[in-house]
């Protein structure tokens, strides 16, 4: 697996936002960082609220989506991470995110053929975006195309990857697979010394 999707970069968009507005974004998104159990209501009230553009609204679905993701309400996060990857009002990145964060709660209804797409499609919009590369390679591994999920997690390696590990550990997995002990342990290795936790 990949890291947790539900923690999200300081909204750049908040800064150019009027600042009642980006304040109100700025304190979601804090809430939303620190696990707040009030962030789904202080989403939910600032969704209301007069003057938001479309970035804004599509940003307040995201965060929401992912704190309802946080609380295990699974259905009704992927309703706001739908609406908010239906907006089209996304950086690039925060839709390759919203995409990311969609496939990954379909991954845990079991819906690997959607998850699969929302990965492909996270990717398409952003390459680089190692998250997304991980977890398709988890799903070529999981339906036995190592060479699938091989070339996968080594794009995630080659990306700008906070969190090595979980890619080594694949490329451990399918080492194994093969029956190759000695490269299986020096994946398992690299994947140690990127997080000795």
């Amino acid at each position: 697996s990949a890291p947790s999707p539900w923690r999200r970069p300081n909204c750049l968009a908040c800064a150019a936002a009027a600042p009642q507005t980006g304040a109100t974004l700025a304190g979601v998104a804090a809430a939303l960082n620190a696990g707040d159990s009030d962030t789904v209501p202080l989403a939910t009230a600032a969704l209301s609220a007069p003057g938001l553009t479309r970035a804004d609204r599509a940003q307040l679905f995201l965060d929401r989506g992912l704190a309802h993701e946080q609380r295990g309400d699974r259905d009704v996060a992927l309703a706001d991470f739908t609406a908010a990857i239906g907006m089209h009002a996304l950086t690039p990145l925060a839709q390759a995110r919203g995409l990311f964060a969609r496939g990954v709660t379909l991954d845990g209804l079991n819906r690997t053929g959607d998850a699969m797409a929302d990965y492909t499609a996270a990717i398409r919009v952003s390459p680089k975006f190692a998250p997304a590369l991980n977890n398709r390679a988890n799903i070529w591994r999981r339906r036995g195309d190592m060479a699938a999920a091989r070339r996968d997690y080594l794009a995630a390696l080659a990306a700008i990857n906070l969190h090595p590990e979980f890619s080594y550990f694949g490329l451990g997995q399918i080492a194994e697979t093969r029956g190759d002990k000695t490269a299986a342990l020096g994946f398992y290795t690299q994947a140690v010394a990127a997080n000795p936790a």
